[in-house]
């Protein structure tokens, strides 16, 4: 019977930890926080009372057992809110992963709460077993993530079934790891009436619950007699007249194994043997099976959608404040209509994680700053001479929709001290006047010195709120750091690495009009829509009047950051590739997925053995 009572218990546990992973895999999918929360803390509070009841070895009744279980899942689910409304707030990857191993710890150290505090005298067995429970909790998290990230990843796809089977092997390991604490603290068993009743440091007959075998309740003394273990073996001490092996016993006797105590027609037989552990942990490990009855579906960790807008240019200068640029013929049509956007229609994403709502949207209000860095060698020098009212009409052009503008200027042949510089102005004929007028250089070989050109942009007196746009104009590959000039020295200092570093992490836009075929200047720029390729225009009239376009469309939307600065001016990647804007109808659904996601992260029982 009380093997068929364990083997109840341990189902119970198993499914209760089962059912209420499959039910938090549904019920986690709201996108509403508080929703989510209330629900997975019923579960957590499902789970926790379970767990605290299938192991209270206590004598009390049920109905105090499962007062005291419902008092403790209480008080951690008080705690538990707590956490789950600052994990929300922070939403930090790693504060959340440590506020769930405490909550773990925690959940493991219910039984030793109650055993502290509600019994005066536990057996030191059950402390023993109580803190080595917490630690196996904990441990057991960390090993069972580790496993889990490892073999998903080693499959390059979710296991639907692989969580189930990891609750099964933790509840089990709780099974076995109390039979081997208590194999190793049992000293033997006395049979009673049929049953084997295990020995550790001292064992109870008496008149009440509290013993560990009640005879009788009415009357008389609690205990009628107990018997110790220690180092020199068996002692029995009575309270009543009991018999040892047909002798009298006063007070105190030895006892040997096989010994039988006699009480009132009641027969005690000493066993000094910890028996087969292996066949007490058996009934644990079969049950296992019942895993392959259960599967579950998860959601993916990405959202697929073709209404991406795809992020040009981010400056953000006036951090919290961003401003980032981009190209939608879409939005340009309603812009034009006077349509008024609203949060709903936009939904944006910084570093995949961390979603803010837009502030603003304009295809009006966008002033820019644009330093023009020019190749002033051979016949190129020539044909900005013959381009000269072509070049002022592109800059009156984007001055009628970009203002206000300023433009800027930095030539470039050989070496940096055939360079001129004009910091950016007002008076867009002075710059012209100023490129015209350059001396021709001759480059001296095929390659130029573009990289300290750019890198000298940083230079010019930019506004933080404009726009800030570099184009550069070349027909010559760039010179890199180690090609020798002159007497032996370097032409440049900087490497295509150094400038494509600098520029990725900038508030700068580039655009390069050059040959395509000079991969250098491809490596400067992220999408191969900024590159402009001489070869594959009819005129250099044609060339402008794209760039123009190009400008003048740009349509600018505020957000306020949710990363920190460093995010923006450390990431060499190119910060416009991780900032993600879905529209229309797709930004609904991605602010929902990306909400899920969110609530997936932060939720304790998603982390018990899925993620950290």
């Amino acid at each position: 019977m009380q093997v068929f009572i364990g083997i109840l218990k341990f189902i119970a546990f198993l499914l209760t930890f089962l059912l209420v992973k499959f039910g938090s895999v549904y019920c986690l999918n709201l996108p509403v926080f508080a929703v989510s929360v209330f629900l997975e803390a019923i579960l957590v509070f499902i789970v926790t009372g379970v767990f605290v009841l299938v192991f209270d070895s206590s004598k009390r009744t049920f109905a105090e057992k499962l007062i005291t279980a419902l008092e403790l899942s209480g008080c951690f689910i008080a705690v538990f809110f707590i956490f789950a409304v600052i994990k929300n707030a922070v939403n930090k990857t790693l504060f959340s992963a440590l506020v769930n191993f405490m909550l773990t710890g925690l959940m493991g150290s219910l039984p030793f709460i109650r055993d502290k505090f509600l019994f005066d005298n536990t057996p030191k067995r059950y402390i023993k077993f109580d803190l080595i429970l917490i630690a196996y909790f904990v441990g057991m998290k960390l090993l069972l993530n580790v496993l889990f990230l490892w073999l998903t990843s080693s499959f390059s796809a979710d296991i639907d079934v692989l969580p189930y089977w990891l609750i099964a092997g933790f509840v089990c390991g709780i099974y076995v790891m109390k039979s081997i604490v208590f194999s190793i603290s049992l000293s033997g068993y006395i049979e009673y009436d049929g049953r084997e009743y295990p020995v550790f440091d001292s064992f109870r007959v008496g008149k009440s619950k509290l013993s560990d075998i009640c005879i009788d309740e009415k009357g008389g003394k609690s205990t009628i007699f107990y018997v110790s273990v220690n180092a020199k073996g068996w002692t029995v001490r009575s309270n009543a007249d009991i018999t040892l092996e047909g002798d009298p016993v006063n007070k105190s006797a030895i006892v040997e194994s096989g010994d039988t105590i006699e009480y009132d027609n009641n027969y005690f037989t000493v066993t000094a043997s910890k028996g087969n552990i292996f066949k007490r942990l058996f009934i644990f490990f079969f049950l296992i099976i019942f895993v392959f009855c259960l599967n579950a579906q998860t959601g993916g960790d990405t959202f697929n959608s073709n209404d991406i807008i795809t992020v040009t240019n981010v400056n953000y200068s006036c951090y919290p404040t961003i401003n980032i640029y981009f190209n939608d013929t879409e939005i340009h049509k309603k812009l034009a209509s006077k349509y008024t956007f609203s949060k709903r229609d936009f939904f944006i994403l910084e570093d995949g994680n961390n979603p803010t709502d837009f502030r603003d949207i304009s295809d009006s209000d966008r002033p820019a700053d644009i330093v023009l860095v020019m190749d002033i060698t051979g016949t190129l020098q020539d044909s900005y001479t013959k381009m000269r009212s072509t070049i002022e009409n592109a800059m009156q052009s984007v001055a009628a929709v970009r203002n206000p503008m300023r433009v800027g200027l930095i030539t470039f042949a050989d070496t940096p001290d055939e360079s001129i510089f004009r910091d950016l102005t007002t008076d867009y004929s002075y710059i012209i006047d100023s490129l015209i007028k350059a001396a021709p250089q001759s480059g001296g070989d095929y390659e130029e010195n573009p990289y300290d050109a750019l890198m000298r942009v940083r230079d010019f007196s930019f506004r933080d709120e404009a726009q800030k746009i570099v184009i550069l104009v070349t027909d010559a590959p760039p010179h890199v750091k180690g090609d020798k000039g002159n007497k032996g020295r370097d032409f440049t200092n900087y490497s295509t690495e150094d400038v494509d570093k600098f520029f990725a992490g900038s508030p700068y836009m580039l655009y390069v009009v050059t040959y395509s075929r000079f991969a250098d200047y491809h490596r400067l720029i992220k999408d191969d829509a900024d590159l402009f390729d001489i070869s594959s225009f009819e005129s250099a009239n044609v060339i402008i009047r794209d760039l123009t376009n190009v400008i003048n469309n740009q349509i600018k939307m505020t957000y306020t950051a949710k990363r920190s600065k460093s995010f923006y001016t450390r990431n060499n990647n190119g910060v416009r590739d991780k900032i993600t804007v879905y529209k229309d109808l797709d930004a609904h659904k991605a602010k929902n997925f990306y909400n899920q996601k969110k609530i997936k992260k932060n939720s304790f029982m998603n982390s018990l053995f899925d993620g950290f």
